[in-house]
């Protein structure tokens, strides 16, 4: 684990999510499943896997066995970062509501010591108190 708790397999995860959800990564995979493709049928080249490409679809399903677990894994780790967050910015809101009540306190306060100041400075004024 690391300093924002998320472990190496968690790390590992959301770069590889980060990698394959990219138009980059469509990109490269549909250049290597066309070039597969292509090797397979042209006539100019050997067979390995002539159609209906068995060993293609086979390694595209593991592929997208595996995407699939990565992709889940990165979003259970997003998920537990976005909770996070959500909790530190309750706690804030919570903290600015107490300042905001504390503050409207601390103005009722003032604002009754400066009516009960100002009554006594008019109470000296009408007694004759010059100031």
């Amino acid at each position: 684990m690391n300093s924002n708790g998320s472990n190496l397999g968690d790390r590992a995860a959301d770069r590889l999510t980060l990698l394959v959800g990219s138009w980059s990564a469509v990109f490269a995979f549909s250049v290597i499943l066309v070039s597969y493709i292509a090797d397979n049928s042209l006539p100019e080249f050997p067979h390995f896997d002539p159609y209906p490409f068995m060993f293609m679809t086979f390694g595209v399903s593991i592929y997208a066995n595996y995407q699939a677990m990565f992709l889940q894994i990165g979003q259970r780790s997003q998920l537990m970062r976005d909770r996070k967050r959500d909790e530190e910015t309750r706690v804030i809101l919570i903290a600015l509501l107490q300042l905001a009540k504390a503050q409207k306190t601390a103005s009722e306060e003032a604002k009754e010591h400066d009516e009960e100041l100002a009554a006594k400075i008019e109470q000296l004024l009408h007694n004759g108190v010059n100031v």
